[in-house]
């Protein structure tokens, strides 16, 4: 309850008041999370879908406003899934939190032909999935990032696999920090180095082992 409290504040009431803080302390954190702030939504301006297994549990936010109203109406057997997805997955303590990330671009030069950044990402270890494996815990991240153009096409893509090992006698040393990763962005099509135009970067990083997903959009100006 304390934890749907940080969470899920700013609706107007508690947080484990929330649909979304009555799910989370129920099923515990989804599997896969995809949040659609774009307006693109079949469920509505705005929506989230958490996915336990298969199953989608959705929420839309009609008029985007922050308030999130539970659309799913049978919600049978989520328990016995989760219960039996944890059985192989490891964490903290046994703890889980919400899988997110904190994301920024840095940008190391900028010229007529060629622009070059770094994509940094920030995520709690407390928020990951880990499989264990022969007194080690992996796992893998699968990162796609995409610059696109004012227009909305994909001038640059990187998709990248990025594993994460941990020994279990050394959890303590990073109880409370932060996993980083930093992506190298090396753009060379000249149509999409106007200056002053307005980009986006897309992002999406998916935690293989526990299958959560969440994709978020940064503007960027060149």
């Amino acid at each position: 309850m304390d934890e749907a409290d940080k969470l899920f504040m700013g609706e107007g009431k508690s947080g484990w008041m929330t649909d979304r803080g009555r799910i989370y302390i129920l099923f515990g954190p989804p599997q896969e999370r995809i949040a659609d702030s774009l307006g693109r939504s079949q469920y509505g301006r705005c929506s989230e879908v958490w996915y336990y297994g298969s199953f989608p549990v959705i929420f839309s936010d009609a008029n985007c406003a922050g308030s999130y109203i539970l659309i799913t109406v049978n919600l049978e057997h989520l328990h016995d899934l989760n219960q039996a997805l944890a059985s192989f997955q490891k964490t903290f303590d046994q703890e889980k939190v919400f899988f997110d990330f904190r994301w920024k671009v840095d940008k190391i030069s900028a010229g007529p032909d060629k622009v070059e950044a770094a994509v940094t990402i920030e995520t709690p270890y407390s928020g990951i999935w880990f499989q264990s494996v022969e007194g080690r815990l992996r796992t893998t991240f699968e990162i796609r990032l995409d610059l696109v153009a004012e227009s909305g096409e994909s001038v640059w893509a990187l998709a990248k696999d990025e594993e994460v090992v941990l020994d279990e006698d050394k959890l303590k040393n990073v109880k409370g920090r932060d996993y980083v990763l930093v992506l190298p962005v090396v753009v060379t099509d000249k149509a999409a180095l106007i200056s002053g135009r307005i980009g986006k970067f897309k992002i999406r990083v998916r935690n293989r082992t526990g299958g959560e997903e969440v994709k978020k959009v940064l503007e960027i100006a060149f």
